[in-house]
Formats: structure tokens, C-alpha cells, sequence
């Protein structure tokens, strides 16, 4: 009996619009992403490395370097990842853990 009170009373709207805004990322995110990767917070910075990664992002080559050489551990090992085994390979000596192991996984 709830249920139906409940459905009764709601009302069905049709004036919606559509904004073109989607809940995930895509190659049109790339900018604000960017954006992020200079942002004094290392886990937005990594969070940004993995969220580039994710939408295909064509990183350049100084883009990478910087990154491969950020002091957070995990902007490096997102670096890595997103770098693919060239870079992935250059932090196989690196002082974390962590990283070493993303070094050696590819």
C-alpha cells in the first residue's frame, strides 16, 4: 500500500534537458585533467596520471619525464603504468618499494 501511495504521487516530468555532461571521463577531459597534474596534492596528481591514462591520453615525452621523476611515489608509479614498459623500465631502481615492483611488472 506504501508503494502504490508513493507512485501516485510522484509525477512524470518531461521538460528535462540534456547538457552533454557524461560521469566519466573522456578524451574532452584531457585539458582539465591536465590541469591536475600541477596541483600540490600528490594524490590528485596521481589520481589525474590514472584518469589520463584511462581515457587513451597521448602523453608527451616530457610529460612522462616529469612525472617519472615527481617526489610522490604514486604519481611515479601511475607514471609507469600509464608510460608503459619504456617507462615502467627507468623505475626499476627507484628508492619505493612499490614503484620497483610497477617497474618490474612489464
Amino acid at each position: 500500500m506504501l508503494f502504490t501511495i508513493m507512485l501516485s504521487t510522484s509525477r512524470r516530468n518531461d521538460n528535462f534537458r540534456t547538457w552533454g555532461i557524461s560521469p566519466y571521463f573522456d578524451s574532452e577531459s584531457a585539458n582539465l585533467l591536465c590541469k591536475g597534474l600541477s596541483c600540490g596534492d600528490e594524490n590528485l596528481r596521481a589520481w589525474c596520471v590514472c584518469q589520463l591514462g584511462r581515457t587513451g591520453y597521448k602523453w608527451h615525452k616530457e610529460e612522462l619525464e616529469k612525472l617519472l621523476m615527481d617526489k610522490s611515489w604514486k604519481v611515479r608509479a601511475n607514471a609507469a603504468i600509464a608510460g608503459g614498459k619504456e617507462s615502467a623500465a627507468i623505475l626499476r631502481d627507484d628508492r619505493h618499494a612499490f614503484v620497483r615492483l610497477v617497474g618490474y611488472g612489464f
